[in-house]
């Protein structure tokens, strides 16, 4: 499927971004090894194709239950990659790794079926709807057999979103937003939870599965910001940004303004790191390098 590869891109997506000028390296290194983990148990249990479906959201999977495990962090070591400078690297391995992976197929599987059942998107386009939908049912039958090896049912993320799918289009003015964004909430909130499972820490699953439905929450409102601002024929209005003084952890705009486009000429800054983006302003600014943030 090259031209489908080719349209599916190989951005790394997600809400969720590292501050490269504020995270120390010890840090920024166990940032990698669970990114490059997850990607790597995309490829190890679904194929090369499914490592299109890394993200940086799925990763805070792989984060969590490691955290819980209270064991040393499993790590292995793997090749060069061209996304790392062709530079070999420690990566997380283990059930951590392959639980954000099984999250973060079933979810861009669903997020794949999407566009091509509505028509939207690059994956929309006539002739890859047909790839893209046999791509998405592959992808969740792939992850539906390693969540059953970790003892987690991929069944409540791909109802979930089918569930989604039917509320969004029978919502209208008046419907409530919460209505709305309760199924996301839902399999956020599943994935956060099972990692107490995993982990074998089950006192932390309803406090874990609160934090993952708020977090689902936050995440429904960003996707579908930035999808109203795609299709809007005009460029968004210009966010106003924080002021020097107020934005040392700032990480969108202080307005209600749709987020900056890969067409808005904020875009290459901001969606790379808006945090480090406001710090350098302040710095710029004040004439003073930004504060040091301990982990």
């Amino acid at each position: 499927m090259p031209g489908l590869t080719k349209h599916l891109g190989a951005r790394v997506f997600g809400i969720i971004r590292p501050c490269q000028h504020r995270l120390g390296g010890e840090l920024r290194e166990a940032w990698r090894a669970h990114l490059c983990g997850m990607c790597l148990s995309l490829r190890d249990d679904h194929g090369q194709l499914a490592r299109l479906a890394t993200n940086y959201d799925g990763l805070i999977v792989s984060v969590l239950a490691e955290a819980q495990s209270g064991d040393d962090p499993a790590r292995r070591n793997a090749g060069p990659c061209p996304l790392r400078g062709m530079r070999r690297a420690s990566v997380a391995t283990g059930d951590s790794a392959r639980l954000a992976a099984t999250v973060s197929l079933v979810l861009a599987a669903a997020k794949t079926r999407d566009h091509a059942a509505d028509g939207d998107g690059r994956l929309g386009r006539p002739g890859l709807r047909r790839a893209a939908a046999a791509l998405a049912r592959s992808w969740e039958q792939r992850g539906a057999q390693v969540g059953e090896q970790l003892g987690f049912s991929a069944a409540v993320l791909t109802e979930a979103v089918s569930r989604q799918e039917a509320l969004e289009a029978a919502a209208g003015p008046g419907t409530p937003l919460l209505t709305i964004t309760a199924p996301t909430e839902e399999a956020t909130g599943a994935a956060f939870g099972y990692t107490a499972v995993l982990a074998g820490k089950p006192g932390n699953e309803a406090a874990l599965t609160e934090a993952g439905r708020l977090f689902g929450r936050i995440a429904h409102l960003i996707d579908g910001t930035l999808a109203t601002a795609r299709g809007t024929r005009s460029p968004p209005p210009a966010p106003r940004w924080p002021k020097p003084g107020d934005c040392a952890l700032t990480r969108s705009p202080v307005s209600a303004s749709p987020l900056p486009t890969s067409s808005s000429p904020t875009a290459a800054s901001s969606t790379r790191c808006w945090t480090a983006s406001c710090a350098a302003r302040c710095a710029g600014r004040s004439g003073t390098p930004p504060p040091e943030r301990s982990a």
